[in-house]
């Protein structure tokens, strides 16, 4: 088909004409329209609420390096404990440990800032954070006045002082002075809710991502998103401390274990000596065993193995009353648990 010169450019130039008749009568509406959309994002900007994403790492202990200690463990019949990176990402997704968290960072009881145009969280701009002496059972509650007075705090017309539990309507509560507190210029009204500890602790696990850093890695990374970077990054901190305390509360119940296992056995072994060489005593008398060259080299050989048992035995009960030491004190002084190898 051949082309017609113009043809093209005609049709061209009518459809830009057809538009410009039909559509520019109303562009007062389109500038409208347009500034409408521009002020409902500026609006959106201010009010919307930036999330923030905050990560943590923790790395296991390599189980190899205390292969040495687990081999006498076994030796001994006695259980052991191996940290394996998915049994570890369990307990740290699990709700013991945050439930724990929401209680130490009281985020069962949020104070909230509401200003002109958003209603937001006041964990960093309220001077007080709230505390309840039996909060597994705390009912709902929301949306509570709550205003400063100096070293009061005033909650529907009546004062209470700071930093001494008080009772309230809602409870006895202790109005505590705010760590994460920064004073800003312009503040809104405070007011605060009351939730079930169990509540906030599935929600904030549920948002909570643990994961291993690769198939081969002792490497485990937390992640999660909050809307408060100081917040989200108190709550992994204590997330990660109760779980080191956790373990070592473990490992120190362990040791115990395993000395109590200890003292029994040797106390068994021992009456079991006992006996024995009692009876050895009473069928050599009763059968007049006098021998005296070749009693005198058992004799001597005797002393020879019973001294190397002894100095063993020595060594072993010297390493055992250490850790003996270490479990009795371990309630005044933290540390590390001595090695029993």
């Amino acid at each position: 088909m051949i082309p017609i010169p113009g043809r093209t450019k005609t049709h061209s130039k009518t459809f830009v004409e057809d538009i410009t008749y039909k559509y520019l009568p109303y562009w007062p509406l389109f500038a409208l329209l347009s500034v409408a959309l521009l002020i409902g994002a500026l609006l959106y900007t201010k009010i919307k609420k930036p999330v923030y994403e905050i990560t943590a790492t923790i790395l296991l202990n390599d189980e190899k390096k205390g292969a040495d200690e687990a081999q006498l463990t076994a030796s001994l019949n006695v259980p052991e404990s191996k940290k394996i990176v998915e049994n570890e990402i369990e307990v740290l997704k699990g709700r013991k440990l945050m439930d724990e968290v929401v209680k130490q960072l009281h985020l069962y009881a949020p104070v909230t800032e509401k200003t002109k145009l958003k209603k937001s969280s006041a964990y960093v701009s309220s001077p007080v954070r709230i505390s309840v002496s039996e909060a597994d059972n705390i009912k709902e509650v929301l949306n509570v006045p709550l205003t400063m007075k100096g070293s009061f705090v005033s909650v529907k017309g009546k004062s209470y002082p700071l930093n001494q539990p008080v009772v309230t309507p809602y409870g006895t509560i202790t109005f505590l002075t705010n760590p994460a507190y920064i004073a800003a210029d312009k503040s809104g009204d405070l007011s605060f809710s009351l939730f079930p500890p169990k509540q906030i602790a599935f929600a904030l696990s549920k948002g909570l991502d643990v994961t291993a850093v690769g198939k081969l890695s002792s490497i485990i990374k937390l992640k999660m998103q909050d809307e408060i970077p100081q917040r989200g990054e108190d709550i992994l901190n204590k997330l990660i401390e109760n779980y080191n305390s956790s373990a070592v509360e473990f490992k120190n119940d362990l040791a115990k274990n395993t000395l109590a296992f200890l003292d029994e056995r040797l106390k068994a072994v021992g009456e079991e000596l006992k006996k024995t060489e009692q009876q050895v005593q009473s069928y050599k008398t009763s059968n007049g065993i006098v021998n005296l060259g070749d009693q005198g080299r058992l004799y001597l050989q005797n002393v020879s193995e019973n001294n190397q048992k002894l100095s063993s035995l020595g060594t072993k009960m010297a390493v055992l009353n250490q850790v003996e030491k270490y479990v009795i004190s371990k309630e005044s002084s933290a540390g590390i648990v001595p090695a029993t190898a």
